[in-house]
């Protein structure tokens, strides 16, 4: 057993994502087939966004290429927009989706894990997409802590990450997931497959919806909600609001 901190395992793990998106083809490809469901996420979101009527300002963490929070966000009252990614290409792409979105705007090359210990600014909106569950428990629980630090009284963190049964092993998760992406994700090639497998099995360790739920009431939340789950109980977007 390692005796890393939790922060050096996001550290050890960093350039490994870093590498994985920038072969950037292949998550738009994924993306754009639908397979990681970024529309239904983008609907439920944007249901939360469309009920708020005062300004607010948003911090898009992991942003990747901001394609779906540019959908999200237009038309919003939102008064400032930070993005933080590893990826150097993602944000490019970021800046360009964001472009029509009248505020200022921040895009920051960082690890998320870091950068939100790190920052002093507080945000209204808080969304990550897809990486969170990169971290492991305890180190998912301290971001939690974290996160509530950045936000006001009120204020929303919004996050869509894979789901494992209750008590259901990390390597009998991933077999399960494996076998239905194998199955089902017909239009990726055998290369592309394997590159998504590599990236998925090395960073990825998702929670049951209720350890979620739980770790955000123990650390400043006073609300955690799901605002749906997929039909292949593979992934949930969640909203938690800040106490």
């Amino acid at each position: 057993m390692s005796n890393s901190t939790p922060l050096d395992h996001s550290q050890q793990d960093a350039e490994g994502v870093r590498n994985f998106f920038d072969q950037w083809h292949i998550y738009r490809k994924v993306v754009d087939l639908n397979y990681l469901h970024h529309r239904e996420t983008a609907e439920a979101i944007g249901k939360v966004i469309s009920k708020i009527t005062k300004p607010f300002s948003f911090i898009d963490l992991g942003a990747g290429d901001a394609e779906g929070t540019s959908r999200v966000l237009a038309g919003s009252p939102i008064k400032s927009y930070e993005a933080v990614d590893l990826s150097s290409i993602a944000l490019g792409y970021a800046e360009k989706n964001l472009a029509a979105l009248d505020c200022p705007k921040k895009f920051t090359q960082a690890n998320f894990f870091e950068y939100v210990t790190e920052t002093r600014s507080q945000y209204d909106i808080a969304f990550i997409g897809l990486s969170f569950h990169h971290l492991q428990r305890e180190e998912k629980r301290r971001f939690y802590a974290k996160m509530r630090r950045i936000l006001p009284s009120g204020g929303k963190y919004l996050f869509y990450e894979p789901i494992c049964r209750s008590g259901e092993a990390r390597d009998v998760f991933m077999k399960r997931w494996w076998d239905e992406t194998f199955s089902k994700w017909d239009k990726m090639t055998p290369d592309e497959l394997q590159k998504i497998w590599a990236h998925v099995s090395e960073n990825d360790y998702p929670e049951p919806i209720e350890v979620y739920t739980e770790m955000a009431l123990e650390n400043g939340f006073k609300e955690a909600n799901v605002l749906f789950v997929t039909d292949d109980k593979f992934y949930a977007a969640f909203e938690c609001i800040a106490d």
